[in-house]
């Protein structure tokens, strides 16, 4: 219950990344959370039926959400990120 409480936080915060980048995709994300919330309400949900319309999103607002949390925090330290170079040796 922890580790789903966490990736709703994450997820959030992955939101807010995507509002203050792309308010126009954010938005969209919003209406359909909504939607498929409100669309559910006269039914009785099992946990096993929601989650294939809400919890894949989650998993990669959150993904997204560790890696705006991540980069403050380097920020917040000082720490220089270098950006990602592909090796050409193999």
């Amino acid at each position: 219950m922890v580790a789903y409480w966490m990736a709703l936080a994450f997820g959030l915060s992955g939101w807010m990344s995507l509002f203050s980048s792309s308010r126009v995709a954010a938005a969209l994300i919003a209406f359909y959370a909504v939607f498929v919330t409100a669309a559910h309400l006269p039914f009785v949900m099992d946990t096993r039926l929601r989650i294939p319309f809400l919890d894949p999103l989650i998993a990669v607002l959150a993904g997204a959400g560790l890696c705006f949390v991540i980069g403050r925090l380097q920020q917040r330290r000082g720490a220089q990120v270098a950006p990602f170079e592909p090796r050409s040796e193999l």
